[in-house]
């Protein structure tokens, strides 16, 4: 009699099935976990790069010709970032602010862009997993920070809290659905006791871990800060 031939998986091949993919996935998350760390961190000291050298124009009050001018001056409103995240692709970029007090960039009142626009990664071209930046108040995915002293600041981004006054922002590798993710918090500045805001930069990096339904956002342990006074 011939035996009609087996159809399926048995309970032992599922199995076996089953645990090549927990391997997989382990292996993914070992090699690709650090390496988006790593972008986190190279991104934030790209833009705390940045941010110093926007310190640096507007301390040393660095002149700029603007577009249709007769010669170069210090920007009426100092020089800024912005800081964009509406898009699939976060990016920001440096200007020279000439429409002072007029809520940030305003290039139909001659602000101008210095140098590139600088986009933050997105992994494995997945937007779910693109780089977020955002400020650590509300969340708000549009916002400016721009210096015109040592303690002349204007920006319409929260202070985190009443106790600190400080001005923070979140860059973040939010993770996937298995594995979690990676961020920075940036501070900008701090507001001093008679209301002036100091541009004073740092950095401090923690696990990021997704909110279940309901929750807000959870940071991980192990973070570490790297500070500067």
């Amino acid at each position: 009699m011939i035996k009609s031939k087996q159809l399926g998986m048995t309970l032992v091949e599922l199995l076996i099935v089953i645990a090549i993919m927990g391997i997989l996935s382990l292996t993914f998350y070992f090699y690709t976990r650090p390496n988006l760390k790593k972008q986190v961190e190279l991104s934030t000291e790209e833009l705390l790069g940045n941010l110093r050298q926007v310190r640096s124009l507007a301390v040393n009050k660095a002149t700029h010709k603007f577009a249709n001018t007769s010669e170069a001056v210090f920007p009426p409103g100092g020089y800024g970032i912005v800081f964009d995240n509406t898009a699939d692709q976060a990016k920001y970029f440096v200007y020279a602010d000439k429409s002072f007090h007029s809520g940030g960039f305003q290039e139909s009142q001659g602000d101008e862009i210095i140098g590139s626009v600088i986009y933050l990664p997105v992994p494995n071209n997945d937007t779910d997993e693109a780089f977020q930046i955002s400020n650590s108040v509300n969340d708000d995915d549009y916002f400016y920070f721009s210096i015109l002293g040592e303690k002349d600041v204007d920006t319409d981004m929260p202070y985190d809290s009443p106790e600190n006054k400080r001005y923070v922002l979140r860059l973040r590798w939010p993770g996937t659905s298995t594995v979690h993710g990676y961020e920075a918090k940036i501070r900008l500045g701090e507001q001093t006791s008679d209301g002036s805001i100091i541009p004073n930069f740092g950095a401090a990096y923690a696990e990021y871990i997704k909110p279940r339904d309901g929750d807000g956002d959870r940071e991980g342990e192990g973070g570490r800060d790297v500070l500067e006074p």
